[in-house]
């Protein structure tokens, strides 16, 4: 084993980056025997893991200030740095054990994460001298948190410039440093097919088509969004993606709306609905957000949750890049602005293409195999 691929799956957006980077490695001719892929949290006791699971849903879905507070109070860097570094650093070297003697043992040239989990544990022993792999530290969301800045991290893959001088503010190196894109599928690289893929999915070719998704766990107002939406009738067709939310599933499959509705659980090809849309009404995770932007397909941002997907709402505002609801109602404004004045999704679309980073999961997969030549060539 040469590389090292960590993730945690805490929301299904690390482990799709964790996935698109082992595609790119692929696609550079790494042999898979060279490449292990693994959830960090399978490699600590199960009720740690199940318990980081579940107190990341549930906060998320039934207490979202709080988390909120929390994630903001936890980016305070004197707070962090004299308080809860210590203390996290101390409890996950404890929880980590089988993690990290799996590491000692195989000694990849490279660790890649996905999640700030793996490279504060590892980045100590790195530190102390117990494992001499490159450490990678790709961070998944817009703005970076105290969380993934941590010693013994060789380089460090953000998603903007913005994202680089925000690193550069908290002390690391510009040398440490590539605003070079969230790794996304290669899949989510335009392909032209449009009406292929809308007649794939049953859709009529000449509707303005709307996607509507809510992230893995299915949260978010699609249902009242939809209610929303009545208004335009046969102009749009509208695809609902309900993750995991069964009980939304259901609920919208016994109402009747004057336009075409296609229903969906968990999807494979989420790449397929995104280029068959003209609109993403969506959740600013990091890693849909920018599936969103390689597609090309521009984005109305939902509730974000208080913390990352806030403050990855907000480099989207910054940069003009997304339409945003304050409330579900205001997809009617917006859509009649689009369906009137077509030139202002032309205007997003020329945005999306600026910012947008289709090829990073290629491009950081050529700066791995390039850190792994090195440290050959010094073997």
């Amino acid at each position: 084993m040469r590389i090292a691929i960590l993730h945690a799956s805490a929301g299904h957006g690390h482990q799709k980056v964790a996935e698109a980077v082992y595609e790119g490695l692929l696609a550079c001719g790494l042999p898979p025997k060279d490449i292990l892929l693994l959830d960090s949290l399978d490699k600590t006791p199960a009720w740690f893991g199940k318990l980081y699971r579940d107190l990341y849903y549930n906060s998320v879905k039934y207490t979202p200030g709080l988390w909120g507070l929390a994630y903001e109070l936890s980016d305070n860097p004197a707070l962090y740095r004299n308080v809860v570094r210590a203390s996290r650093h101390y409890f996950n070297r404890q929880i980590s054990q089988e993690l990290i003697h799996l590491v000692v043992k195989e000694k990849p040239d490279v660790i890649l994460s996905t999640h700030f989990f793996p490279p504060e544990v590892l980045g100590g022993f790195k530190e102390e001298g117990l494992i001499s792999s490159y450490l990678i530290t790709v961070i998944t969301d817009y703005e970076p948190h105290s969380f993934w800045v941590n010693p013994g991290t060789d380089h460090y893959w953000v998603m903007s410039e913005e994202g680089e001088k925000n690193l550069e503010s908290r002390g690391v190196p510009s040398g440490k440093i590539t605003a070079g894109g969230i790794p996304v599928s290669l899949k989510f690289r335009p392909q032209g097919k449009k009406l292929e893929f809308r007649k794939k999915e049953g859709l009529r070719e000449n509707k303005f088509t709307i996607l509507v998704t809510s992230g893995s766990f299915g949260l978010g107002p699609a249902s009242e969004v939809l209610q929303s939406l009545r208004e335009f009738g046969d102009k749009i067709q509208v695809m609902v993606v309900c993750g995991r939310n069964q009980r939304m599933h259901d609920l919208l499959t016994k109402e009747v709306f004057p336009f075409q509705l296609k229903l969906y659980g968990f999807v494979s090809n989420m790449d397929e609905l995104m280029e068959a849309s003209d609109l993403l009404v969506a959740k600013p995770g990091g890693a849909t957000a920018t599936e969103s932007l390689a597609k090309g397909v521009p984005v109305v941002v939902l509730h974000p949750i208080p913390g990352q997907e806030a403050r990855n709402a907000h480099l989207l505002k910054e940069c003009n890049a997304a339409f945003f609801l304050g409330k579900p109602s205001d997809i009617r404004i917006i859509l009649k602005g689009i369906l009137d004045y077509p030139e202002m999704l032309e205007e997003k679309r020329r945005i999306i293409q600026k910012l947008a980073r289709p090829e990073a999961a290629l491009n950081l997969a050529r700066f791995v195999v390039s850190r792994m030549e090195k440290a050959t060539s010094h073997v």
